[in-house]
């Protein structure tokens, strides 16, 4: 896949810039992000694919730049809010898979920014009955919700939580090819454990997630999870 974007990176230096020249752009400023930390030059990369596709009809490419950027590559340099309204403009009704990814983030980035729990919830509507019209691709936005949903309906019982995240959920992804989808099930179970107060575990689950994490491209999520799992580490020792 590396490969494949340097050559369409040269391709485009050589001949010009197309609008599918920025769907390369925006990969390899993930890979630099990622694995080199230059984001100097990410946000280059990043503002070139972006400009190019602001013109374009394509729908379905705009949407996988806009996610691009406000998953893998905002986090860098850029605050929460502008990270919302990037992966609001990827969320793209004419595919499933697509609505579901950018959604997970939605909801997260919102309880980052601090956003009313009520207000989630109200605006998420519209998205969760569009996606479940389908149930094999809507599943990986979920664990947020659930999150979102325990928070909002705790009524004081410490087991309330446990209750809320369902372990067969795991076994609709592939352990080798859904990494993400797993890190982000863990990720939203485990900070959910430490607002409950149920620290023992909580750093079960964020072992769980240390085992995913070099294995996925580095998203905001990345701080959260560290932060919540320092919180955890001070709680037990």
């Amino acid at each position: 896949f590396k490969l494949l974007i340097l050559k369409i990176i040269n391709i485009s230096l050589k001949y010009g810039n197309s609008h599918y020249s920025a769907y390369a752009y925006i990969s390899y400023a993930q890979i630099l992000c990622s694995l080199s930390g230059k984001n100097n030059t990410a946000i280059e990369l990043s503002t070139l694919a972006l400009n190019l596709i602001k013109d374009s009809e394509n729908s379905e490419l705009k949407s996988k730049i806009n996610f691009i950027y406000a998953t893998y590559i905002s986090h860098c340099f850029d605050d929460i809010n502008n990270s919302i309204i990037f992966i609001k403009n990827s969320i793209n009704y004419n595919n499933f898979i697509q609505v579901s990814n950018s959604f997970s983030y939605l909801i997260i980035f919102y309880l980052i920014r601090g956003e009313n729990l009520d207000n989630i919830l109200n605006e998420s509507e519209k998205t969760v009955n569009y996606l479940n019209d389908d149930k094999n691709t809507a599943s990986q936005y979920l664990p947020g919700l659930q999150l979102i949903s325990t928070l909002k309906d705790y009524n004081g019982k410490i087991t309330l939580y446990k209750d809320s995240f369902n372990e067969n959920f795991l076994k609709i992804f592939n352990p080798k090819q859904d990494l993400e989808a797993i890190f982000y099930y863990y990720f939203c179970r485990s900070i959910c454990s430490v607002y409950f107060n149920d620290y023992q575990n909580s750093l079960k689950l964020f072992e769980n997630s240390e085992n995913i994490l070099l294995l996925i491209a580095k998203t905001r999520l990345f701080p959260e999870h560290y932060f919540f799992y320092s919180l955890a580490i001070t709680a037990v020792f």
